[in-house]
């Protein structure tokens, strides 16, 4: 929300313009009087009462005027926005409302006032109203791109994804050139796979999978959800060997990835094969310990030696954990001694952690306990990304 000196500063230009408007008026001068128009004393009125900061009665002036006085029709366009930006919202619908309301209006004067008035509405968290309204300005050749936005992003919160996906495919056609660097349309498939499998629809799992490779070829999260899938349906090979690819092509999701590896060679009674597996992981990627010491704090049944061990790694090279651990007699111990340390240790940190966020937006900040594509506090794709980092009291 703006400051209170923002919107004193959008304020004063309102009333600028409004006194520019009484001024141009009165400066008039080589117009014969008779044909002045009379000014509108509301008009006066209710500037008066916006200079003394009576919203209210301001508020309720100008929405008498607006159903008589056409030539401030703009002005209350502004008066709309001003309160939305404020955060009354409920005085701004009033406003727009009451110029949907005209009888009079010309196109492209409606236009504005549906697209003001659906703009009041997302902000008010209405958005069966909003939609409505977005859905009808798709038939403004004007404003029907920033509809079609809009509406997108209302699809996206209501995780309505074929409808949204028949919505961006109309931007696309609308707009050629304007791309998706993010993958939207994939990961809009992506998310109809995964509502397929939690219904064990697998041929419907496969099409849409199918769908997200021709929307964006090679996509991580469409290798992830096929991982899921052949863990699921049994064939641990296959899994095993997509999510190495995972791994290999986005980093940043060792932390998820880890545990579901571990679980297959769990079911299969061959933790041995685990530690080799883990152990090929941290060669090729050295970088991955922190990672892997998350995903290690998060999984209590994770009792592998190579996995207590990147855990041993992380605490003795973070200068948080450094001061609460003896480093130098966690190193000094041996075989199942440091083994039972560790894990006690294990189980101490995810204890401290509990309730924390354990992924965070790199956008906005937002944090969360389970990985999201689609960050729910900015919208974004693909910015949430695991916290590597033990941040004591940092609950969300």
């Amino acid at each position: 929300m703006p400051t209170e000196q923002a919107f004193l500063f959008a304020g004063l230009l309102f009333v600028a313009a409004a006194l520019g408007y009484v001024f141009a008026w009165f400066g008039e001068k080589d117009r014969d009087d008779a044909d002045k128009p009379p000014v509108n004393r509301d008009y006066l009125k209710g500037v008066h009462f916006l200079l003394d900061e009576d919203a209210d009665s301001a508020l309720e002036v100008f929405a008498r005027m607006v159903e008589t006085d056409e030539d401030t029709l703009e002005i209350h366009f502004a008066l709309g926005s001003l309160f939305r930006k404020r955060g009354e919202v409920d005085r701004a619908i009033r406003i727009h409302q009451n110029i949907m309301a005209r009888p009079n209006l010309d196109r492209k004067q409606k236009g504005q006032a549906q697209l003001a008035l659906a703009e009041d509405y997302l902000s008010a968290g209405l958005l069966d109203r909003a939609e409505s309204l977005f859905s009808q300005l798709r038939e403004n050749p004007e404003l029907r791109s920033r509809a079609l936005r809009r509406l997108l992003g209302i699809l996206e919160q209501t995780r309505d994804w074929e409808a949204a996906i028949e919505v961006h495919d109309e931007l696309v056609r609308l707009e050629p050139g304007s791309g998706d660097d993010v993958g939207r349309l994939a990961h809009y498939y992506c998310e109809l796979a995964e509502q397929a499998i939690a219904a064990k629809d697998l041929p419907r799992v496969r099409a849409m999978l199918k769908k997200a490779d021709g929307a964006r070829p090679r996509t991580v999260r469409a290798m992830l959800v096929r991982a899921d899938l052949a863990r699921e349906s049994g064939d641990w090979r296959e899994a095993v060997k997509l999510y190495r690819r995972v791994a290999d092509q986005q980093p940043g999701l060792i932390t998820d990835i880890v545990p579901r590896v571990a679980a297959v060679y769990r079911a299969r009674d061959n933790e041995e094969a685990f530690g080799s597996w883990l152990q090929r992981l941290l060669d090729a990627q050295p970088d991955a310990t922190a990672a892997v010491a998350m995903a290690v704090i998060a999984d209590p049944l994770m009792q592998d030696p190579v996995a207590l061990d990147a855990l041993a790694d992380f605490i003795a090279g973070d200068p948080i954990l450094q001061q609460l651990v003896n480093v130098d007699h966690l190193r000094e111990q041996e075989g199942e001694v440091r083994l039972a340390a560790l894990q006690r240790l294990r189980n101490s940190l995810r204890q401290v952690l509990s309730g924390a966020a354990a992924y965070r937006c790199q956008n906005c900040g937002y944090g969360s306990l389970a990985l999201q594509w689609q960050c729910p506090g900015c919208r974004s794709w693909e910015t949430v990304r695991p916290e590597l980092q033990v941040a004591l009291g940092n609950k969300l």
